[in-house]
């Protein structure tokens, strides 16, 4: 098993696959907001016996060619679909589809997608549909938030958008707190509580490293522990920065 961050001292390009465990890949692009070299965001796939989920999907910052060949060769049978955490992360989903998908392939996530699509008529609202592949969305938030985490029960992983980062082989939960911590405590927290009990072996997550293997623990261990307000604190140490650099 080849894990993100598990490399040695010859770094191959960061956006090929990864891949994590059965069934489950990630690759990394540069962020296309931020454009930084120490911290680009890990985009996945899921491979089922009878297609491929993409979980948002970035094709901009990489070797795009080499990653859709690598896709295709993932999965080469079965209908391919999309699954938005959280609407900031369109980004690329509808070539993603072009390139990957057919006539057929939906995208979901939470309605509010609309309005960062071209092609609304492949959207479907996740909060309501029965999801592709047995997969279920996770809303979380009070009130609720757009962002919808998803869990695949077949890999016994859940995927996240920005409610927690990778940090020193754990998870962190990203939000500033500030002035909110009553809040954070009696309301954020129980709504989010729900994810472990789903049991996941794995947590893959946007930014930072993801959880293989003891999933549940880390959901367990992050419920208990504070909080980050800057991702860009907890992500850009110098082991990480070394780590980028010898990507470039």
């Amino acid at each position: 098993m080849t894990r993100i961050g598990a490399r040695g001292g010859n770094v191959p390009n960061m956006d090929t696959l990864e891949h994590l465990a059965p069934g489950i890949v990630s690759w990394r692009a540069i962020h296309p907001d931020w454009n930084t070299t120490y911290e680009r965001v890990a985009c996945h796939a899921l491979r089922f016996d009878d297609g491929l989920l993409l979980i948002d999907p970035l094709l901009s910052g990489t070797d795009e060619a080499a990653l859709l060949a690598e896709l295709r060769a993932f999965a080469p049978t079965g209908v391919v679909h999309a699954y938005i955490t959280l609407p900031a992360h369109v980004r690329d989903v509808e070539r993603a589809l072009d390139e990957l998908g057919t006539a057929t392939s939906r995208i979901y996530g939470h309605v509010a997608l609309v309005a960062h699509v071209a092609d609304s008529s492949r959207l479907v609202d996740a909060a309501t549909a029965t999801l592709p592949f047995g997969t279920q969305a996770q809303p979380i938030g009070s009130p609720r938030r757009m962002e919808m985490p998803l869990y695949s029960p077949v890999h016994r992983a859940l995927v996240v958008g920005d409610v927690a980062i990778g940090v020193r082989g754990g998870l962190r939960i990203w939000q500033d707190i500030a002035g909110h911590e009553p809040w954070f405590r009696e309301r954020f927290i129980p709504s989010i509580r729900p994810l472990l009990e789903l049991g996941a072996e794995h947590v893959l997550v946007g930014h930072g490293e993801p959880v293989i293997d003891n999933g549940k623990a880390a959901l367990a261990q992050m419920l208990r522990t504070a909080p980050v307000a800057s991702i860009r604190a907890e992500l850009a140490g110098p082991a990480l920065v070394e780590r980028h650099r010898a990507t470039r």
